[in-house]
């Protein structure tokens, strides 16, 4: 069984996170948005992610999405899809996303702790990732090494095109939505 640990706040107010390992489907999200409603009024509008998904997205499918979507954007074989599908058990993302657990935390595993509501993402942080991810030229060293397609790994280094926004995105506190 696998658990994690994560410190969570600032200074000496700050608290750990412990959990198990918690199973769960990884998503395609084909939209860049990180949250997808309905009107709530039985408008048809339904989540454009995966159907194996459901209607649940996450951060952790817009993380996934937007690194994957750069790397598409700069390399012309890397596949959006496949993407998406392998970095679910890439274990390079937990450490970048501020995560310090032995065994690494997969995707998969985070993505698992935020649907059972374990760690909620700070928006105002997302957003700041997201953007950072965007704005990545494709002629820099983090998404030129991004994809390598002769690898056995071929988007091993899509965790590279994390900057520091990105590394304070979860908490464990409760939200107010």
């Amino acid at each position: 069984m696998k658990t994690y640990t994560k410190w969570v706040g600032g200074g000496s107010s700050g608290v750990f996170l412990s959990g198990v390992y918690l199973s769960g489907l990884f998503a395609l999200l084909v939209a860049s948005g990180c949250k997808v409603e309905g009107t709530g009024t039985g408008n048809p509008m339904q989540n454009t992610g995966s159907p194996a998904m459901g209607t649940t997205s996450t951060a952790t499918d817009a993380i996934a999405y937007s690194t994957c979507y750069k790397t598409a954007l700069c390399h012309k074989t890397a596949e959006l899809g496949q993407c998406i599908k392998s970095v679910g058990d890439l274990t390079s993302y937990a450490g970048k996303l501020g995560f310090s657990t032995e065994p690494p935390l997969t995707m998969l595993e985070i993505r698992a702790l935020e649907l059972k509501n374990l760690i909620h993402p700070k928006v105002g942080h997302l957003k700041q990732c997201l953007n950072s991810i965007g704005a990545t030229s494709c002629e820099s060293p983090e998404a030129k090494g991004a994809y390598a397609p002769d690898s056995a790994s071929p988007y091993m280094g899509t965790a590279e095109l994390f900057t520091m926004d990105c590394a304070d995105i979860f908490t464990s506190e409760s939200r107010d939505d």
